[in-house]
């Protein structure tokens, strides 16, 4: 449940994100997502 919670919090970073930033592409901002925090794969 709690990664469930950090998934929501982090979704909800990304997206704020691009909406701070329209000039920056989207795919970058995915990416230095995944960079920054990794991924985990179960």
């Amino acid at each position: 449940m709690e990664q469930h919670m950090e998934s929501r919090t982090r979704i909800a970073l990304v997206e704020d994100l691009m909406e701070r930033f329209p000039q920056v592409p989207r795919e970058a901002v995915i990416k230095e997502d995944l960079l920054r925090g990794g991924m985990a794969f179960d």
